[in-house]
């Protein structure tokens, strides 16, 4: 029981740092089109 807890919270922990690292590149590459693009308003879908 305690090993099967350890690996869901090991699991959880690992699932939350993805998830922010996703979040985070996806802001990242947002400013870059941004900055890239200078003031031009434009994305594509």
């Amino acid at each position: 029981m305690q090993d099967h807890l350890w690996k869901v919270f090991i699991g959880g922990i690992v699932v939350l740092t993805v998830g922010y690292l996703v979040y985070f590149l996806k802001i990242v590459v947002e400013y870059m089109k941004e900055a890239t693009l200078g003031l031009t308003i434009f994305y594509p879908l």
